[in-house]
Formats: C-alpha cells, sequence, structure tokens
C-alpha cells in the first residue's frame, strides 16, 4: 500500500492506493513457532535445535520483493513484518510457515 499526495488547486490532498505490489527494503523477523529440535545422530547428539520464540532470520526483501534465508531445520516458523519503506503501512498479520518433507 502506498500514500500518494496530490497538491490540487486548493490544498494537499492524500490518496491512499491499496494495490498489492512487489517491494524493496521490507524487513521481516522470523522466529520458530514451537520448539525444532533435529532428530540425533547415530551418536545420541541433537544436530540442531530452536526454541520457541527465538529469533532466526531478519530477512529484507530486494528488488522484485523477494528475500532468502539461509538454511533452516525443518519445523514452524512465524514471520513478522518489521519495517517498510516510507509510504507503506506495514502488514501487521502474522504469517506461520512450515518447512516439511513432501
Amino acid at each position: 500500500m502506498a500514500l500518494i499526495h496530490n497538491l490540487p488547486k486548493y490544498g494537499e490532498q492524500s490518496v491512499f492506493d491499496w494495490r498489492q505490489q512487489p517491494i524493496a527494503g521490507v524487513t521481516f523477523n522470523v522466529y520458530a513457532n514451537k520448539d525444532i529440535i533435529v532428530a540425533p545422530d547415530a551418536d545420541g547428539n541433537v544436530r540442531g535445535y530452536q526454541k520457541a520464540e527465538d529469533l532466526v532470520a531478519t530477512l529484507t526483501t530486494g528488488e522484485g520483493g523477494m528475500a532468502t534465508t539461509g538454511d533452516l531445520y525443518l519445523g514452524e516458523y512465524r514471520m513478522v513484518e518489521v519495517s517498510a519503506p516510507d509510504g507503506f503501512i506495514i502488514n501487521t498479520n502474522e504469517q506461520i510457515i512450515a518447512l516439511e518433507y513432501q
């Protein structure tokens, strides 16, 4: 969403533009939504662990509105938009993402 400012003859007028579009410069935090434990190896050593609510990644979109993370363990994550470029409104709806085998 963008706020468009017009300067008509009789003063300033603002109009909201509600189009969904890819935006560069949006920052998201990715949190473990639940405890994530990677199965132990043959020696019984846990190979990975993320506690629920741990911040596991911070992403910022590039041109085309895309962002990528490093490797994440299989499990459930919560993605929260934390900042947007000037003129754009932050989406406060958190997204739940499940990484699982197909």
